[in-house]
């Protein structure tokens, strides 16, 4: 199971893309409502629809097995979950989708017990409709959920929408984008892009749109709960954001038996000034290219440091996760350190012999995106 919260700009090709992934997953499209945009009578439909969003709401919000319904019911939570519900599915502004995809009706939440029973555990869902941060915030407490930025240029999208007054169309796009009340941070469609997973650009037609999606690979599973090596290469990208080299940020970690045994990042040697406050000359050097005068340069590499920190006998049988290729000399050292396998993000002077040289002691060796194309190797910064 997985729920793909699809959030964009007008016009962008939002609802092209809820269709395609319900043509490749069988997903439900559901689509959030804002209290503010729907004026409900007692005892209506609509009534009943605002009874499942709140309801959802709360269930949403739960945390160690008490609901916290004070807050559900509060405006503030009700207008910011938008209070989930499933509604008639979209009709699509591309042309042909409709014919293209055969239309998107589907299943959706029958009654408010079943909504909060969470029957629906096993399927998959799209969900459409996010304006503000915390209808994201909300739905992030959920580990299956994966955010996806749908994009276009403007052109595309005032041709699609075949607008002839272009002046109130861009009002209607800031308003979308960032919100009415400018004073309340993380209002408007803006917000919600930045906190995105993966980001497509639907400015062609529904087969390159489509494409794009594939290769995303959204349902796999480690976009939501990644393996080991997407798991450790991510920590290994955090150890990077340490480094106070000023060349390269580098980060690495050593694991045994999926057990993290110890970290390292590139920068100068304990009790010196670092690297980026000008404790190095080779750093500062603008004629030494990467990879160059190495022999110079006062920083400790990352592997390296890993490598010290673990010591042979923690390392022997190891796997080390780079976030670029080692050098030759941290090659070496990864060698006789007894490390059996080294996973890198990005390559790093190709010319250096590294990869050859690892490769010849029988370790192995791999770039982690070759392996695992559609998984992102660093963690998603995810912007208040």
């Amino acid at each position: 199971m997985v729920v793909v919260g699809i959030v964009g700009p007008q016009k962008s090709g939002k609802k092209a893309a809820a269709a395609i992934l319900r043509e490749v997953h069988g997903s439900s499209i559901v689509e959030l409502a804002s209290f503010a945009n729907r004026e409900v009578k007692s005892g209506s439909k609509n009534g009943q629809v605002r009874g499942l969003k709140r309801g959802l709401c709360s269930e949403m919000i739960e945390e160690d097995g008490q609901e916290e319904e004070e807050e559900a019911a509060s405006p503030k939570t009700a207008e910011a979950a938008a209070a989930v519900a499933a509604v008639e599915y979209c009709t699509y502004s591309w042309p042909a989708a409709d014919s293209y995809f055969g239309g998107c009706r589907g299943p959706s939440f029958t009654s408010l017990p079943s909504a909060r029973s969470m029957q629906h555990w096993d399927s998959s869902f799209v969900v459409l409709g996010f304006e503000t941060l915390e209808q994201v915030k909300i739905f992030r407490k959920r580990p299956i959920f994966v955010l996806l930025a749908v994009d276009a240029p403007i052109l595309t999208r005032l041709e699609r929408a075949a607008a002839t007054d272009v002046s109130a169309f861009l009002a209607q796009e800031d308003k979308l984008m960032f919100g009415t009340d400018t004073e309340k941070a993380g209002n408007g469609i803006y917000a919600c892009m930045r906190q995105a997973d993966a980001i497509v650009l639907g400015d062609g037609d529904l087969w390159s749109l489509k494409q794009k999606l594939l290769r995303l690979d959204l349902a796999n599973p480690d976009r939501h709960r990644p393996c080991w090596d997407a798991y450790f290469i991510r920590l290994a990208s955090l150890a990077a954001s340490r480094a106070n080299c000023l060349k390269r940020r580098v980060g690495a970690i050593v694991v045994r038996s999926n057990r993290l045994v110890s970290t390292g990042y590139n920068g100068t040697h304990s009790g010196a000034r670092n690297c980026l406050e000008g404790g190095c000359r080779r750093c500062r050097d603008s004629e030494v290219h990467a990879g160059r005068q190495l022999e110079a340069c006062c920083c400790i590499h990352a592997e390296a440091n890993a490598l010290l920190e673990a010591g042979r006998e923690r390392c022997l049988g190891g796997t080390l996760y780079v976030t670029c290729l080692p050098c030759l000399s941290c090659a070496k050292l990864t060698i006789q350190a007894g490390i059996d396998c080294v996973v890198y993000a990005e390559s790093y002077d190709a010319k250096s012999g590294s990869l050859d040289l690892l490769s010849d002691a029988g370790l192995e060796v791999y770039r982690f995106a070759d392996r695992y194309p559609s998984t992102p190797h660093t963690i998603a910064a995810y912007a208040d």
